[in-house]
């Protein structure tokens, strides 16, 4: 029967079973449901009959060790599900993420796809290549987003250059050489150290951060006209090499074969950028993962004016807050949570609440400032006798309370009664539970105390 692979992911019990009791259970229930499928657990516990993947930026040392598993290129492909380039958050910055990591290189992200199929690796998917797309509610409601916009494919669809071409070099350069790696036993195990050139002392010295891998398939057995194959079927021979320093180093690399080890004549000398893996096939270099063509990096992205003016723009105004007999409006003692008002009104889609109090203020304050108490990933916008005072907003990825200050600019604040009118604005609940920032407690979004301070 036909198979399709599966992919399953793995959280812990909450009950006294053990975490691998766990994942046991989740590989017997996948089998049970589509018996023919190929089910794979990624990164981390998986059962006996699925398929152990990883995730990560690099997955060479997940691969040296046999995945997580032990079995992985014994009696189970390499796969690499997740190779991760990261994804930013408003606000953020590459240097300074809160939560995640972005602004991974082209040359990096490809050097660790190199070393992935240089060890055997059989299969590589980007994550992401297209930076993600959330049109209105296409993926849910009211969970946080996150878009990898320096990914390949920007959130907008256009290419992010040189990450694309470079990439996409990549893609064929392996892709050319795909018969013979996969029609060869894996290099893991089989690597060469090389030696390297010492610039100080002229020497040939064998390295640790420098080495090679070899796959060659002999496609001219068996052959009709007595082994003299055409020039499209003759053996071809792959060679990574791999520099891990970060100098530049030139390398010597043994010959495919060689009557003698003093053979020095038949040696082939390459020259290397710091941290990177090059793709030679028959003696010819067609790809380095640390040259990034300079034609790739010359692209400008370029903005022009429409050729049809923009429609006239309309606009109203509209008080703050809502009218107490729209259905929509909610009546109680203190604030409601936002899930909560958004299931009590049906409104289950809305990233929006207002709230509405009245206060009586018993002193005329020259200087004033309200301190309000909200959750993260939140914003708020203060309106108090229907003049807006000002904004606050928390980006942070993370779960909790957050205090905001916020100045009043209408002064003298009189002694009297008030309204107030705060439109709360939610940047998702936190997809994830106990991880990253993430609690084991039940998400919360809305407006906790108040505070009037002032003199």
């Amino acid at each position: 029967a036909d198979t399709v692979p599966g992919s399953s992911r793995n959280n812990a019990p909450e009950d006294n079973r053990t975490v691998q009791d766990y994942a046991n259970w989740c590989g017997s229930l996948a089998s049970h449901l589509r018996p023919s499928a190929l089910w794979t657990m990624c990164n981390g516990l998986t059962a006996p009959n699925a398929i152990n993947t990883c995730n990560g930026n690099y997955c060479d040392d997940w691969l040296s060790s046999h995945g997580q598993t032990g079995r992985i290129q014994t009696d189970q492909p390499a796969l690499w599900t997740e190779d991760e380039a990261g994804y930013q958050l408003w606000g953020e910055s590459s240097s300074r993420p809160w939560d995640y990591f972005w602004g991974r290189t082209a040359r990096d992200d490809v050097r660790a796809g190199m070393r992935w199929f240089a060890r055997g690796g059989s299969h590589l998917n980007h994550y992401m290549w297209w930076g993600g797309y959330n049109r209105g509610r296409m993926a849910s409601a009211n969970v946080m987003n996150g878009y990898a916009t320096d990914a390949p494919l920007c959130s907008n669809g256009q290419r992010r250059h040189p990450k694309f071409d470079h990439a996409g070099m990549f893609h064929d350069a392996i892709s050319n050489v795909a018969d013979v790696l996969l029609g060869s036993k894996t290099g893991l195990g089989r690597e060469v150290m090389l030696e390297y050139k010492d610039e100080e002392s002229g020497e040939w010295k064998v390295g640790t951060q420098q080495r090679m891998f070899a796959y060659e398939t002999d496609n001219t057995e068996g052959d009709d006209d007595g082994g003299k194959a055409g020039e499209s079927e003759k053996s071809k021979r792959v060679v990574f090499v791999e520099n891990d320093a970060s100098i530049p180093l030139s390398v010597r690399l043994p010959p495919a074969s060689s009557s003698s080890d003093d053979d020095n004549d038949n040696l082939i000398i390459l020259s290397m950028n710091p941290l990177s893996s090059v793709l030679i096939v028959d003696g010819t270099t067609v790809f380095d993962s640390s040259i990034v063509d300079p034609v790739f990096q010359s692209y400008r992205r370029r903005t022009e004016p429409s050729p049809q003016p923009l429609g006239d723009w309309h606009y109203g105004t509209e008080r703050p807050g809502a009218d107490e007999s729209d259905p929509l409006t909610v009546v109680d003692d203190r604030p409601i949570e936002h899930a909560t008002l958004m299931n009590r009104t049906g409104i289950a889609t809305s990233d929006y609440v207002w709230y509405e109090t009245t206060f009586l203020n018993g002193l005329t304050l020259q200087r004033a400032s309200l301190t309000i108490e909200s959750d993260a990933a939140m914003g708020v916008s203060i309106f108090l006798d229907g003049m807006h005072q000002g904004d606050a907003v928390n980006y942070s990825r993370m779960e909790g309370k957050v205090t905001h200050t916020v100045d009043i600019v209408a002064l003298p604040l009189h002694a009297r009664e008030h309204s107030l009118a705060i439109l709360v604005e939610s940047l998702g609940y936190h997809k994830l539970i106990g991880r990253w920032g993430a609690g084991v407690t039940a998400k919360t979004k809305g407006l906790g105390a108040i505070a009037l301070k002032g003199e």
